[in-house]
């Protein structure tokens, strides 16, 4: 990045610059016990489907800082939750963080 902001060198958690960009990136695996959405009920029988075990992630995305202000944009990448499952899940978000 440029003009990264250093939060755990100032205890202020501001940076002294007027302007910063950074890129970030990240991957995780997460193993679901449960998820009542794709189960179903726990009480009752009821609709469900074939779930799997593990699923992945992979994030990817930019920051633009303005002194106490942050905007985050981000790609997020999800491998397929149950079986029968046409596609994978993809989504963006933004983030607006202020710092005071």
């Amino acid at each position: 990045g440029y003009n990264v902001p250093n939060e755990f060198e100032r205890p202020d958690g501001r940076t002294p610059y007027k302007l910063g960009i950074y890129a970030f990136g990240a991957v995780e695996g997460q193993h679901v016990a449960r998820n009542i959405f794709l189960d179903g009920n726990a009480i009752r029988n009821s609709h469900s489907v074939v779930r799997n075990q593990f699923v992945a992630e992979w994030k990817g995305g930019v920051t633009l800082v303005l002194k106490r202000v942050e905007l985050s944009a981000s790609y997020v990448l999800r491998t397929r939750e149950f079986a029968g499952q046409q596609n994978t899940d993809a989504f963006t978000s933004a983030t607006l963080t202020v710092k005071y």
